[in-house]
């Protein structure tokens, strides 16, 4: 699989999603991949991110579950993140999102980033009730 831009899922994401006006990805460890902000900004929305994903993940319970996706609700905006095992997107969005869109959207650029299209993402199936997960039911 080819290289994959960064900053041009970052603006993708700014293009399908009019709700998020800031974004950013970072290495699991915090280091800025790309923003939609430049220098200090860059600094702060990537800074901030990393903070409230650490904090996160830091107060799950301590079972075998990761933290997937965060919403905080501000006055006059929301802050998102979305994580998989090697980069965390996070975004600010207007207030009052549609947020299983922007959780969407964020997800979308997670799998991209990791190299994969949408359409090869196998969908999930229904459980029917009777298979245990990864049979086949007959």
């Amino acid at each position: 699989m080819g290289h994959v831009d960064a900053s041009a899922l970052l603006q993708e994401l700014l293009e399908v999603s009019g709700q998020v006006e800031t974004a950013t990805i970072l290495a699991r460890g915090g280091e800025l991949v790309a923003s939609t902000e430049t220098g200090a900004g860059a600094a702060a929305l990537a800074g901030s991110v990393h903070r409230l994903s650490t904090s996160a993940n830091a107060a799950t319970s301590p079972t075998d579950e990761h933290l997937v996706q965060l919403q905080v609700t501000l006055d006059d905006a929301c802050v998102f993140l979305a994580q998989d095992a090697d980069h965390v997107v996070g975004c600010v969005t207007v207030a009052h999102p549609t947020a299983g869109l922007v959780f969407y959207d964020l997800k979308t650029t997670l799998r991209r980033l990791a190299g994969e299209h949408d359409e090869l993402v196998p969908k999930p199936r229904a459980w029917d009730g009777g298979a245990e997960s990864g049979e086949e039911s007959t």
